[in-house]
């Protein structure tokens, strides 16, 4: 299982409009493929945006089966080291903290002050669509890697996403083999 911070903004994206890449991600949490990693800062945050008046009229299931998730399915963290500086918008760095105090594999996030660092203290930060793609090859063996992909994509994979250690290992083998 991955460890995943998943910023607000993208949860509440998939709350709104249940949007193909999100409910993927959202499946897989479900799926218990990932375990979502949250902060008090996080969790309180992501809990004062589900309860806007907007979100509680326009969120429905999606925003009901949020909150049931992330009180019986997800990693409360009680202790997190603040990081301070980190990121171009000061707001988004209790995403970083969150993440290396939870030992995340991945940060998800649409958010470009957040995309433009791609990796902080050994946590890969995608956006969701190239999450998807981590999240498959994590899945896969490196036979099945092999076999699944060309070279070239492959290549290009290992040159342009950052992928947790167990997957890029994995990946070269594919590569190497």
């Amino acid at each position: 299982m991955l460890n995943v911070v998943i910023d607000t903004s993208c949860l509440i994206s998939y709350a709104l409009t249940q949007g193909e890449i999100m409910v993927k991600i959202v499946d897989a949490w479900e799926d218990g493929e990932i375990l979502p990693v949250f902060s008090a800062a996080t969790h309180s945050e992501l809990l004062d945006v589900l309860e806007r008046p907007f979100l509680i009229s326009r969120g429905g299931r999606a925003r009901k089966f949020i909150l049931e998730k992330i009180e019986k399915q997800t990693l409360l963290l009680q202790e997190v080291t603040p990081v301070v500086g980190v990121c171009r918008d000061p707001k988004d760095d209790k995403f970083l903290a969150c993440a290396v105090a939870g030992k995340a594999h991945y940060l998800v996030s649409s958010d470009k002050d957040l995309l433009t660092l791609k990796q902080y203290a050994g946590v890969c930060i995608l956006d969701p669509g190239t999450f998807l793609i981590a999240l498959r090859l994590a899945k896969l063996t490196a036979a099945e890697i092999k076999a699944t992909f060309s070279q070239a994509t492959l290549r290009t994979i290992q040159e342009n996403v950052c992928l947790e250690e167990e997957t890029a290992v994995k990946l070269t083998t594919a590569l190497s083999s």
